[in-house]
Order: C-alpha cells, then sequence, then structure tokens
C-alpha cells in the first residue's frame, strides 16, 4: 500500500548526528516543506544525445542547521533502504534551474539493500565575513575570489 506513511519500495532520509558520527546515534532531520504537482516537467542529461524527463510530485526541503559556539559538529547523512523484493534508483545532483536537474552520482537500492552515504556539508560565509576576508588581499586576488564566491552561490540546491 502507499499513503505518507508507508512506501512499498523502500526509504530514503537525510539524518544528522551532533558531534560527529562516531559512537553517537543517527537522527532524522526534521524539514520545512513545500510540495506540489509540476506544471512542466524536469530533465537530465545521460550523456550527449539522450536527455531524460521526469514529472510528478515534487517536494522542496528546507533544513536549517544551526549550531552554538561550544557544541560539536553536525555531520549529515544520507540513507537508504529497500524493502525485500523491491528497488529503486537514487539520483544525487543538483537544481541548476527550474527544469534542469544535474546529475553526479547515481545507485540502484535492491532487495533490502542498506546504504549510509556521508555528506560533506560546507557553510557558506555571510556577504559581510566574506568582505572581511578579502580586504587585504589585492585587487587581482579579489576578483578571483569574488568569482569563486559567484560559482559556489549560483546553485547550492541539492537534489535527490
Amino acid at each position: 500500500r502507499r499513503s505518507p506513511r508507508h512506501s512499498p519500495e523502500g526509504t530514503l532520509a537525510i539524518e544528522s548526528v551532533m558531534g560527529g558520527m562516531e559512537g553517537h546515534v543517527p537522527e532524522p532531520v526534521y524539514t520545512h516543506v513545500r510540495g506540489g504537482k509540476a506544471g512542466v516537467p524536469m530533465h537530465f542529461p545521460i550523456n550527449a544525445a539522450t536527455r531524460v524527463q521526469f514529472k510528478g510530485e515534487r517536494f522542496l526541503h528546507a533544513w536549517l542547521m544551526h549550531a552554538f559556539s561550544g557544541q560539536g559538529q553536525v555531520s549529515a547523512a544520507l540513507t537508504a533502504q529497500a524493502r525485500q523484493l523491491s528497488s529503486f534508483i537514487v539520483v544525487i545532483g543538483r537544481i541548476t534551474s527550474a527544469d534542469a536537474f544535474e546529475p553526479k552520482h547515481a545507485m540502484i537500492v535492491q532487495n533490502k539493500d542498506e546504504f549510509w552515504i556521508p555528506l560533506n556539508l560546507e557553510t557558506i560565509p555571510t556577504p559581510k565575513e566574506f568582505k572581511d576576508a578579502i580586504e587585504s588581499l589585492s585587487p587581482e586576488q579579489q576578483d578571483f575570489c569574488k568569482a569563486w564566491r559567484a560559482m559556489q552561490l549560483e546553485s547550492t540546491l541539492f537534489a535527490v
């Protein structure tokens, strides 16, 4: 049966652990969710000549990850579990526009497989922190740093 609480294929989750993954119990992250029917199909390339289109419901999850001084580092992992005699494909990448998905990695999860993939989380500095960090650099180095930051900010929407 398929319902909001049950999935016949398996589960996919992002879990977090305060203080690092070693020796701690992971917990699911709590997110803000926005979902709905897609008006325009999305697509992603699988080679230079082939593009896959997909439709269906889409959900945007926002996770506000915060830590206070003195607290340990927060680690996160993507977990996937398939039920017996079931399979699904997990494709990881980023959203580059309203209708384009850029895949980076993919895997097949099947027949009671369980995957645990650590996520490398990096905090992007605030505009003030960035400005303070580059003010002592030469104009050429500042231009390079600004170009690097623009690349970091252009597509930071992680997609599964």
